[in-house]
């Protein structure tokens, strides 16, 4: 074999050690970054160390984003975080990760799931006397109920349309359906007569509930809506550090 031969295959060598050397490395940089936000993540949301959390770190390469001194973006999942008395799955992603913890990121944005056997707990108490059961779908939350009349059975359902405004989810009536078919509130009341008024009222009736204590002081922009059976608040803010007060801090409840 020649030397120039020799020479090209050892630059090949040289190539592919450097290369699995680089992606060795690439492997390592992700898995060692996954490990510090798990660490600040569990420490904000106040979980142990056996609590399930999913850390995962996004882009091409992160030796590079490491090199910049940011991280592109940074994601994370937290099934069956508790807050006083809320219960919810987080999903969490930060963009523009700052590689010190204490320093803000561009935009951290947390999706809060809160399960609809959860969401009829925390209504129940508001309508107990009424509801017979509430479900989460087609983007409402339905109070469902059920009347006889002349022995005839019907079932009346509301649907209230969530918004929220600083940790308060306030429920405002959208629709009525009875026996699965929508209708008006006069046309039921001219059907019924006053017969209906102490069964519809309290359907209709104003509801809030307060999610506060769930949702991290630092993410003040809010929205709320109805999606597979759960009900789907997301917070969101700017200049927000992931191992500072504002996601450690959890607003309250009056």
């Amino acid at each position: 074999m020649s030397r120039r031969a020799k020479a090209l295959i050892g630059g090949l060598v040289a190539v592919v050690v450097l290369g699995v050397l680089l992606v060795a490395a690439e492997l390592v940089a992700r898995s060692i970054v996954a490990d510090r936000v798990d660490a600040e993540l569990r420490q904000a949301f106040a979980l142990d160390a056996d609590d399930p959390l999913t850390a995962s770190v996004d882009g091409p390469i992160v030796l590079l984003q490491l090199a910049q001194g940011r991280l592109d973006r940074v994601r994370a999942e937290i099934p069956g975080v508790e807050a006083g008395s809320i219960r919810a799955d987080v999903e969490l992603i930060a963009e523009g990760v700052a590689l010190d913890a204490r320093q803000p990121s561009d935009r951290v944005e947390a999706t809060v799931r809160i399960a609809e056997s959860d969401v009829s707990r925390l209504l129940g108490a508001l309508g107990q006397a009424v509801v017979r059961d509430i479900q989460l779908v087609d983007g409402e939350v339905v109070l469902v109920t059920g009347f006889d009349v002349f022995g005839l059975g019907f079932e009346l359902a509301a649907g209230v349309a969530p918004s929220i405004e600083r940790g308060i989810v306030s429920l405002a009536p959208s629709s009525l359906a009875l026996n699965g078919a929508r209708v008006e509130l006069a046309e039921l009341r001219g059907q019924f007569g006053g017969f209906i008024d102490p069964i519809v009222d309290p359907l209709l009736a104003p509801r809030d509930i307060c999610i506060a204590e769930a949702l991290p002081v630092g993410l003040t922009e809010q929205r709320v809506d109805v999606l597979d059976r759960e009900l789907v608040v997301i917070v969101s803010g700017e200049n927000v550090a992931l191992g500072g007060d504002d996601l450690v801090e959890r607003g309250s409840c009056p």
